[in-house]
């Protein structure tokens, strides 16, 4: 099964092939306020980011593909990328405490906390 996870504004959507998917995911889905329509399970939520990897996770668990429209994948990309910079800028962090400091990192971090704070 191929699951196809649409997002616009405060929605997300779930389309599939068949147009349902197993009652355990549904239940689950449920859970985080997807109601079924028209064959498609949506959900609204002011923390779109957060149910989009929730959904993602459920599928990941149950082994189902998953297709992302251009917004969604857009979300998880920037999502990955600010988890990414945060793992870089916590290695950093621990480096710095250790006394092992490395100029040109320290650098990059310093140009980050100017950026983003």
């Amino acid at each position: 099964m191929v699951v196809r996870v649409e997002t616009n504004d405060n929605t997300v959507r779930i389309l599939t092939d068949d147009g349902e998917v197993l009652p355990a995911t549904r239940s689950t889905l449920r859970l985080k306020g997807f109601r079924h329509k028209d064959g498609i399970l949506e959900a609204k939520s002011t923390q779109i980011r957060d149910l989009i990897l929730f959904v993602l996770g459920v599928f990941e668990r149950a082994g189902v593909s998953v297709n992302l429209d251009k917004n969604t994948q857009s979300l998880v990309e920037n999502y990955s990328q600010a988890v990414a910079q945060a793992n870089r800028n916590s290695h950093l962090g621990k480096e710095i405490k250790n006394n092992r400091l490395n100029h040109t990192e320290f650098a990059d971090f310093l140009e980050f906390l100017q950026t983003n704070l």
